[in-house]
């Protein structure tokens, strides 16, 4: 912690021991880890699935205040989470604080607390190195890659296979950026990114059209609804229209019976003032040839 710190990282070992009671190599505190790398960290898993780790403790976030924090709970700015335990990880005390008595040590964990914790994890820093800005990593780990009694490096351990060998160097390989045989791995996952985001916008795209479509549908039917009611009100306007048409055709029709009755009337009187307006004429002509002066 004292190197992680004069390093300027936010990593750090907390002082409590984990055990896993799934995974594991004979006994709970050979824990076999399992590489589940934070996105950005990917190609480290690369054929490695299990790594040993013999009485380990875990890793742990502490800010720019000196406050700790769990990194099982958590993500924190460029930095990576990549060993874990399972779910049946268990946290054990094994240094108390004096001789014979309890410990209680752990600042983001304390003894008998169950979850997934963190085994090893990276921070990437920007260092400036002679005057140049540089990509660095710092990785701090709950039990020793190479060396110590049991080394993360074994290929197996007490009949239970592991990837060791392969792990730590693709953590070698990702964290000096030389990649070497990881470069097409690399290149694998970064094709599978863009795959993926273009399926999540495909999807999306998909989604849209469906509310649209949907939304379509809705104003179809609302036209439809709309048409059937104008169709509706079309019909009762020409059933009115009809019988309008009917009332016409009957008011024309005692029209023209009055008519033609008013002119049957009509015709013998007409006649009789016609005689009567004859004699008339017949007996001013009488006269005025009576009245007039014999030559």
């Amino acid at each position: 912690d004292i190197i992680a710190e004069s390093l300027g990282s936010h990593l750090r070992e907390d002082f409590v021991s984990v055990d896993d009671y799934a995974s594991n190599c004979g006994a709970t505190y050979r824990v076999v880890g399992l590489i589940q790398p934070d996105p950005g960290a990917e190609v480290v898993a690369f054929a490695a699935q299990k790594v040993l780790f013999h009485g380990p403790g875990i890793v742990a976030y502490v800010d720019d205040n000196g406050d700790w924090h769990a990194l099982n709970a958590s993500t924190f700015p460029n930095v990576y989470r990549i060993a874990w335990t399972t779910n049946q990880g268990k946290i054990s005390e094994n240094q108390p604080q004096s001789p014979g008595a309890p410990g209680d040590l752990g600042k983001t964990a304390s003894a008998g607390d169950t979850g997934k914790y963190v085994l090893l994890a990276a921070e990437q820093m920007t260092l400036n190195i002679s005057g140049n800005n540089a990509i660095r990593f710092v990785v701090v780990s709950g039990e020793t890659p190479i060396g110590g009694y049991q080394p993360g490096i074994s290929a197996s351990y007490i009949g239970v296979n592991l990837d060791g060998p392969r792990f730590f160097r693709n953590m070698i390989l990702w964290i000096s950026g030389y990649m070497g045989e990881l470069k097409f791995v690399q290149q694998y996952i970064n094709d599978q990114k863009t795959m993926s985001q273009q399926l999540t916008q495909a999807n999306s795209n998909l989604l849209m059209a469906q509310q649209t479509i949907s939304q379509l549908q809705q104003q179809l039917q609302q036209a439809q609804s709309a048409l059937s009611s104008a169709n509706g009100q079309i019909t009762q306007l020409s059933s009115q229209l009809s019988q309008l048409n009917t009332q016409l055709s009957k008011v024309n029709s005692t029209a023209n019976s009055a008519l033609n009755a008013a002119n049957s009337a009509a015709s013998p009187s007409l006649a009789y003032a016609g005689i009567i307006v004859g004699i008339l004429a017949l007996i001013v002509a009488l006269v005025a040839v009576a009245m007039k002066p014999k030559k």
